[in-house]
């Protein structure tokens, strides 16, 4: 196709291809995204640049939508010939991105299937094959890097059907082979091959917002195998003017479990992404917050924890919720959800330890993605107290690379004579640079090498026309960056609770921490000793009653089962006691049948336990009150002695 006569990157072909996207979307497309396809239906190979939620996703569907309006009428442009069925491959990193963009893809009119471990397995159980399903009438196949070294993808290799109608490839977030391709998913390397599989005709085009200029875009380049020439580059600003970045501390670490400086993320009220580097970290996070607010937390299921360990379908009713609703309010993720994946209305996306510039600003992408239900849209990143030490000591030109060298053989004998092979993590440039920059927009535009200013749609695209806020061209002025316009009230420090304790008539001592896990774990041994043995043989003492759960309602026995609450539910006449009890401890016992069973001898059990613990401030009281007594005696006996040798 690249000599044929008429050229779809032309004013006739711009508002050919316009014209005949019109018909078949609801929406008018951007300039941008023309000019974008045009290059594709021209035969050429493309790489694009532009930010997170400017509809980079667009580009597979116009493109296949354009040339099936010409298949269907060879006569609308009788220049041009494309393969009947066009298809295009489209290599996605994560089964979220795979499953939202066949979803999408389909609501647009077009067919589409998500090929992956996951739905693979799905097929095979219907006794489907998945691959023979794709291999013709599918418009849309999507794979992730794994597939492309499986038996499946092989056979359809050899499918001389699906040879003659595939028309292009496309690789979404190209930007991962960089970090991804050469770190823990070696299967990224694949793509770099998979092209010379295919008929020469085939097209490829790559599509990413994260692609710094310099080493990281020349790898990538490297990678799809174009050169200068033979390729057409759009790139546009990914900079995020509508948004607030902003940079902090953490002093917890990965192997904390309290993390007070993010206590402040339960009194949002808009959605709430957090990005945590492990799943584990993740996991601690989720717990704490369930501490501090249990009966919210639990009790209405606004946290929910996205990541791989949990099952393909609890994803899916994550993303669901996310998508419907403002019910889940606080999702907790780790990388599995930080490319591609369009939630609308994220309020504010936290980042815990970025490895690179291109994690934090893709991550960051999550945000504020559909301006008029978001505003004043915030990104906070939290960066170990640690390294930032080690990043700022390099501001002066005094970085960790300068340090002397007999300095570094003492520190490596050192280590070899402990029998430690640690070495200093290798820190990001993007990050080190950004951290040390003055502004943090400013050096975004710089790494990107993002234009001064975005070229404006033209009045063709309606879309812009009737956007409100329209979609901004240039970066917002003054900056309110967190480098720009500093917080006044950073967030308290990790150390001590911030909280005031409780009075001492209500307060839960280690002692009575102590005496009140001992008769708990009775407790829980009574319950499995009368649980029925055919039926819970296997399961063991501890899921009676998870430590997790007695912590939290020891926790909780100054407020939510304080002695003014229990007493009507253990002195009172009411018929549905049993049933009130359950509600009752229900944010604290939560599905667990076992102890639901008898919540109400539990009520009983946490009522003895405040009776013990009176009794023992009490004894504290008169033993304080003796001491003191003893010692005003002494007191007064001393006085006495001193008059009587003055005498």
């Amino acid at each position: 196709m690249s000599n044929q006569k008429f050229k779809f990157k032309s004013p006739e072909g711009t508002a050919l291809c316009r014209r005949l996207l019109q018909e078949r979307l609801p929406f008018t497309p951007h300039d941008y995204q023309l000019k974008g396809i045009a290059s594709i239906l021209d035969g050429r190979d493309y790489l694009g640049i532009s930010a997170t939620g400017s509809g980079k996703t667009a580009y597979i569907y116009m493109t296949l939508h354009v040339i099936q309006a010409i298949l269907n009428n060879p006569a609308i442009c009788p220049d041009v010939t494309f393969p009947e069925d066009a298809s295009i491959l489209v290599v996605s990193p994560t089964t979220a991105l795979e499953e939202n963009q066949e979803h999408k893809i389909k609501e647009y009119g077009l067919t589409a299937k998500a090929v992956n471990s996951v739905t693979k397995q799905e097929a095979d159980h219907r006794g489907e094959n998945i691959w023979k399903d794709v291999e013709a009438g599918t418009a849309v196949i999507l794979v992730s890097p794994e597939m492309l070294s499986s038996k499946g993808f092989e056979i359809i290799l050899h499918s001389k059907i699906f040879q003659a109608r595939l028309f292009a490839i496309a690789i979404d977030e190209v930007h991962l082979l960089n970090s991804w391709g050469t770190d823990f998913r070696p299967a990224f390397q694949q793509i770099a091959y998979m092209r010379a599989r295919f008929q020469r005709r085939v097209i490829l085009f790559a599509m990413t917002a994260t692609l710094r200029k310099g080493k990281p875009m020349d790898s990538i380049l490297g990678f799809l195998g174009f050169h200068s020439g033979g390729y057409d580059l759009h790139r546009r600003s990914n900079a995020r003017p509508d948004i607030q970045l902003i940079f902090r501390t953490l002093n917890a670490t990965q192997g904390s479990d309290r993390f007070p400086q993010l206590d402040w993320v339960l009194r949002e009220t808009g959605k709430v992404l957090i990005f945590c580097p492990t799943i584990r970290f993740g996991f601690k996070l989720a717990v704490y917050f369930w501490y501090l607010d249990p009966r919210r937390a639990v009790l209405n299921q606004i946290i929910r924890l996205f990541n791989s360990l949990n099952s393909p379908e609890y994803n899916r009713q994550t993303l669901q919720l996310l998508e419907g609703t403002n019910k889940s309010t606080i999702t907790i993720a780790t990388d599995k959800l930080s490319v591609g994946v369009d939630v609308p209305d994220f309020q504010m996306v936290v980042i815990i330890e970025p490895k690179t510039l291109d994690d934090l600003w893709q991550k960051a992408g999550r945000v504020g993605r559909d301006r008029s239900k978001v505003s004043g849209a915030r990104v906070i990143v939290y960066f170990p107290k640690e390294f930032m030490k080690t990043v700022l000591s390099t501001q002066d030109g005094n970085s960790s690379t300068q340090v002397d060298t007999g300095e570094k053989r003492k520190r490596k004998r050192s280590k070899k004579a402990a029998g430690s092979d640690e070495t200093t993590p290798k820190i990001d440039d993007g990050l080190r640079e950004i951290i040390l920059a003055k502004c943090l927009m400013a050096d975004i535009d710089c790494q990107y090498d993002n234009p001064a200013q975005d070229e404006p749609c033209s009045q063709e695209c309606v879309t812009c026309l009737h956007l409100a806020p329209p979609p901004p061209t240039i970066p917002s002025a003054p900056c309110i960056c967190s480098k720009c316009v500093p917080e006044r009230s950073p967030p308290p420090p990790e150390g001590k609770s911030h909280k005031k304790p409780f009075p001492e008539r209500i307060r839960v001592t280690k002692e009575m921490r102590k005496i009140a896990i001992s008769t708990l774990h009775e407790f829980r041994e009574a319950l499995w000793a009368d649980a029925d043995e055919i039926a819970t043989g296997m399961v063991p003492v501890e899921s009676f009653l998870p430590d997790v759960m007695t912590n939290s309602i020891i926790d909780n026995f100054p407020t939510l089962l304080s002695k003014d609450i229990l007493e009507p539910f253990v002195h009172g006449a009411r018929s549905d006691l049993i049933t009130a009890s359950q509600t009752l401890l229900e944010p604290f016992i939560l599905d667990n049948q076992f102890v639901r069973a008898r919540a109400h001898d539990l009520l009983h059990i946490l009522w003895d336990l405040h009776m013990h613990f009176d009794d023992i401030r009490q004894l504290k009281k008169d033993q304080a009150k003796a001491k003191k007594a003893a010692q005003n005696n002494e007191q007064e006996a001393g006085s006495d002695i001193v008059e009587d040798s003055d005498e």
